[in-house]
């Protein structure tokens, strides 16, 4: 009897050794042929793709197989070996895709006669066929301005209101571009609380855009120093 008391064991040891073997049995999936299995699918594709990627490009197809275990994506598919190498040699050699630099003219302000009055750095140069002008100066060529719902957001997520629209403005270009014709015809936007610097160092290169539905979007391709007051 005591023999038999001894190998029972306590309730809570019983419960240990149930634990331990309920932590080794695992359910394996059952076989299925290689004639039977399906395709792969996009989640296995994607994460294939992503583990290729990580592949440095000098090492061949059966060591970065082993090494970075390709094989295990297509478990449950019926690709082959042969099939997993055309994938990962589709994508490997795979360009990436570059955008091309667009060379910085580095100016942003542009002098320009207006009414017969010359002004060096009072048209801010959008890179569209709209400009920014500050208030002051227009105020002093006594243009007529329309009223606008306009902002401009800048890169350092400030923004300032603007203070009206001036539409067909005819100017002729100072510079000394060929791209932009000696007299042609702008549309200006008035900003009440942006003061351009007249000096011809510029230090910063704020971008802004136009968050007006009605009016064109403005695409900043030059360089600036702005002031916000």
């Amino acid at each position: 009897m005591e023999s038999i008391d001894s190998n029972m064991g306590t309730p809570i040891d019983n419960n240990r050794r149930a634990a331990i073997d309920d932590r080794h049995c695992h359910t394996k999936k059952p076989y299925i042929p290689k004639h039977l299995r399906r395709e792969a699918n996009k989640v296995e594709l994607d994460g294939f793709h992503k583990r290729v990627k990580m592949v440095p490009k000098d090492m061949c197809f059966e060591d970065a197989y082993h090494k970075y275990r390709l094989g295990n994506f297509f478990r449950e598919s019926k690709e082959t070996d042969k099939d997993i190498e055309l994938l990962f040699n589709n994508v490997s050699r795979k360009p990436k895709r570059t955008l091309k630099k667009e060379q910085d003219p580095g100016k942003f302000l542009i002098p320009s006669s207006i009414h017969s009055h010359h002004l060096p750095n009072a048209l801010c140069d959008t890179g569209s066929i709209v400009s920014i002008m500050a208030i002051d100066t227009a105020e002093l060529l006594g243009l007529k301005m329309e009223p606008s719902k306009d902002s401009f957001t800048f890169v350092d997520s400030s923004r300032v209101n603007s203070a009206g629209m001036i539409k067909n403005v005819k100017y002729s270009d100072s510079s000394s571009e060929p791209a932009i014709p000696e007299s042609a015809s702008v549309d200006i936007r008035i900003a009440a609380s942006v003061d351009f610097q007249s000096s011809e160092s510029i230090g910063n290169k704020p971008s802004e855009s136009d968050d007006s539905n009605s009016s064109e979007s403005i695409d900043t391709k030059h360089s600036a120093s702005v002031e916000t007051l």
